[in-house]
């Protein structure tokens, strides 16, 4: 760990001795559907250290985006990382050199009590906050910006038959995964589910008359795959 310590500390008094700011809003909080939540951060680079401020950083909400302590210091070691050499063992003397004032009460440090189960959310969003304060002193070794958040959307129900079905999809900004081996033997058959012209009906706003889509894909009947050890039983989806 100590010489991952002196790797890192040398490589960041490669990068030029100065304080860089950043700012980046989460839409809301879940609640508060009007009040964008504000991230900001100081980044000052010092003799071989990496400090980051996040003073101006908004209060805790009343949404579950709150990042705990240690979600905020995973986010600063993640941007450090990426900034410093690859080839520098990765361990806790990397992040030595780094060091986080969290202010009470804020969104990256919030008190007791706070409810923090979509904290994933605000923690990608830190580090790309540190990230992008950090682009303008090695521009040529600043990664490009990353997701910064990921959507889940969780699918079930059940068929005119009554067989039920389950599944997941992931959707992250400017990338795409597939996250399980089940949720590609199921898809289809939620795909043809929800992309069923005026499927949803009108809606109580008017405006729930089916996706522009167009008509869906027709897949044969879904049927049961055999449960396997470690596997939970799932759906397959057979062309007819």
């Amino acid at each position: 760990m100590d010489r991952s310590e002196q790797l890192t500390r040398k490589a960041l008094k490669t990068i030029p001795q100065g304080t860089y700011r950043y700012a980046d809003c989460l839409d809301n909080d879940g609640i508060e559907l009007d009040k964008p939540v504000r991230i900001e951060v100081a980044a000052t680079i010092e003799g071989g250290t990496a400090h980051c401020d996040f003073e101006s950083t908004g209060p805790q909400t009343k949404g579950p985006f709150n990042a705990v302590p240690s979600g905020s210091q995973a986010a600063a070691y993640f941007a450090v990382r990426s900034l410093t050499d690859p080839s520098i063992p990765t361990n806790g003397g990397c992040f030595r050199p780094v060091t986080l004032r969290l202010p009470e009460g804020t969104l990256v440090n919030p008190e007791e009590s706070a409810p923090v189960n979509s904290r994933t959310a605000t923690i990608k969003r830190i580090a790309s906050c540190i990230v992008g304060a950090l682009k303008e002193a090695p521009p040529a070794r600043v990664p490009a910006d990353a997701s910064s958040s990921s959507l889940v959307l969780m699918f079930g129900g059940k068929q005119d038959d009554g067989y039920a079905f389950r599944g997941r999809r992931v959707q992250c900004r400017r990338q795409r995964r597939w996250p399980t081996a089940r949720w590609r033997r199921c898809h289809r058959d939620k795909r043809q589910q929800l992309h069923e012209p005026a499927g949803g009906g009108p809606g109580v706003g008017g405006t729930g008359t089916g996706p522009p889509h167009g008509p869906a894909r027709r897949f044969g009947r879904p049927r049961p795959v055999p449960r396997r050890p470690g596997l939970r039983a799932g759906v397959r989806v057979l062309n007819r």
